[in-house]
């Protein structure tokens, strides 16, 4: 298994995580239609992308990412795309012959999918009124009696929301929520989506329209590695580069991350690859914490620092954006805040509901946690706090 920092791990590199997997296809398997939530760099991508390599008999999994899309033609234009771009026709090969014969008139519609061209760019011919979403909706009309299963892995959902309400209004962007509400209804138990992204979809829903739109979706979350399999992964990777180490060092390498995500517990590995290989000797507990602290290096900053840019697209509001940054540098400063004391820092600077968005926010976002126990909000991870503290606090 590699060490795949910088992109979503496929096939053999990724850490097949059953229970969450299986749990996945459970839901599936009864047709619901699921938003996987995670903060940033905890697996979501991964997760799909190995659906989509590793489909169970009879399921198709079309992945797609569409954080760029401020139209709603655009968005179903990508949904063609994707479907273009998939291995559609072996897929239906076992489908009805109905379900074939609409499905071929259908593309033979759309210019550039008769035969399926990479990259080709989609358009409807001029003699045709129908539109993209007109079509898709027909799609999944046809399906409906067939046994096989097309699932659409929506990467950057609530982006696309908020992109078409930012561009062109709460009216246009409530209308879109309806839309894919009316095609998930459609769908029954034949096509299923699944929708993620670093923002959260009740959130971005909430403050355009009611979340009645959303209550047809299942929220799952995907949660940090266990320790177990944190060990596993550990293990995994430095035995494919060969890497001796004393006993107990993968636990020491656990307790230091504290937030088991795949990408941290990564990175830290890398940093004590690069130590084995140099100094050509058994790894120690000492070393995992030089690799800990080389993490916080400045030539690191590029894997954190998205953490505080991402700030400006969470609240574009410079006076939320200005309270929300207070008090994530209080609390690196401080460990911990408690409720009350979290609202007289920033709640009386807020109006409205924008203290709540900003408590949600970072939390879902996973900067912040809260301890329900000591009744405090802290760094969800250690790591996140320590380059917080370095680079960010002035």
């Amino acid at each position: 298994m590699k060490n795949i920092t910088t992109q979503p791990a496929r096939k053999e590199n990724f850490f097949k995580r059953d229970k969450l997997i299986n749990k996945l296809y459970r839901k599936l398997d009864a047709g619901d239609h699921i938003f996987l939530a995670a903060p940033r760099r905890v697996g979501k991508t991964s997760i799909m992308r190995y659906l989509e390599d590793h489909p169970r008999e009879s399921y198709n999994f079309i992945y797609l990412t569409v954080e760029s899309v401020h139209e709603v033609e655009t968005f179903y234009h990508k949904l063609w795309d994707a479907l273009a771009e998939s291995d559609f026709y072996s897929f239906f090969s076992k489908a009805s012959q109905k379900t074939k014969n609409f499905l071929n008139t259908t593309l033979d519609r759309i210019s550039g999918i008769g035969i399926p061209v990479l990259g080709s760019v989609i358009e409807l011919n001029p003699s045709e009124k129908s539109s993209y979403q007109e079509e898709f909706d027909n799609v999944i009309k046809s399906f409906k009696k067939d046994k096989r299963r097309l699932v659409f892995m929506i990467d950057e959902f609530p982006q696309v929301v908020e992109n078409i309400n930012n561009r062109h209004g709460k009216e246009i962007a409530t209308q879109f929520l309806h839309l894919c509400r009316e095609q998930r209804q459609l769908s029954q138990s034949n096509v299923s989506f699944i929708y993620t992204g670093v923002t959260d979809l009740l959130s971005v829903v909430r403050r355009i329209t009611s979340p009645s739109v959303i209550n047809d979706i299942i929220t799952l979350e995907v949660p940090p590695l266990s320790e177990e399999e944190a060990k596993e992964m550990a293990t995994m990777i430095l035995k494919n580069y060969q890497v001796g180490y004393e006993v107990k060092v993968i636990d020491h390498l656990i307790e230091k991350i504290d937030w088991l995500i795949p990408f941290h517990l990564q990175l830290c590995i890398q940093e004590i690859i690069d130590i084995y290989e140099s100094e050509e000797r058994n790894i120690t507990r000492a070393d995992v914490n030089k690799a800990f602290d080389r993490l916080l290096h400045i030539r690191n900053s590029q894997y954190f620092e998205p953490y505080h840019t991402r700030l400006d697209e969470a609240f574009p509001d410079p006076k939320v954006l200005q309270q929300s940054i207070e008090l994530l540098n209080y609390i690196a400063m401080n460990d911990e805040i408690g409720k009350e004391a979290a609202f007289e820092l920033i709640g009386e600077e807020l109006e409205n509901d924008d203290y709540e968005r900003v408590i949600e926010t970072l939390q879902f976002d996973g900067y912040l946690k809260y301890d329900e126990e000591c009744e405090v909000y802290q760094f969800t991870s250690r790591l996140i706090k320590m380059w917080w503290q370095k680079f960010v606090v002035k």
